[in-house]
């Protein structure tokens, strides 16, 4: 498949309604099935279920917030780099299989997928999909964020 960054948040960070900051709850929840293509036009979290994504399902499992977010600009590299503490999902009951990871904006005080906005799907990171064992579910993320907005061209003005 491929990891998306959806287009309502690149929306809604530009005009300041919501960004990568402290004022914006972050969630993560871990995708247990496979028959989810990803649009990068998916407006709500529940656009993305429509669509096939399915929510793991195992004892010990809950969405986890991300915590710490901080951006960082690579002047060297002409990018933006998104990052945040790693994520520990506890330990999830053995023989699920992770297939992928959705990031997404909580709007109110509770998780409600008809509100909650997307953010970043991934499924394509080294050890997808996952089979679980009753072991922690770590997810660490690279030294370059959890994800990156690069200058595609450099143009002289």
């Amino acid at each position: 498949m491929a990891n998306v960054i959806y287009n309502r948040f690149l929306r809604l960070e530009s005009s300041r309604t919501y960004g990568w900051d402290s004022n914006t709850t972050i969630r993560a929840l871990l995708v247990g099935g496979d028959s989810y293509t990803p649009s990068k036009n998916h407006e709500t979290v529940q656009e993305a279920i429509n669509a096939g994504l399915v929510e793991l399902e195992a004892e010990g499992y809950s969405r986890q917030t991300i915590t710490n977010k901080t951006i960082v600009v690579d002047t060297s590299q002409n990018q933006i780099e998104y990052h945040a503490d790693n994520l520990n999902f506890g330990a999830i009951e053995s023989g699920k299989t992770i297939y992928g990871i959705l990031f997404y904006i909580r709007v109110g005080q509770e998780d409600d997928e008809e509100s909650d906005i997307p953010v970043l799907y991934i499924d394509t990171a080294t050890s997808l999909p996952l089979e679980t064992n009753g072991q922690a579910i770590l997810v660490t993320f690279p030294n370059t964020g959890i994800m990156v907005k690069r200058q595609a061209v450099e143009t002289e003005v």
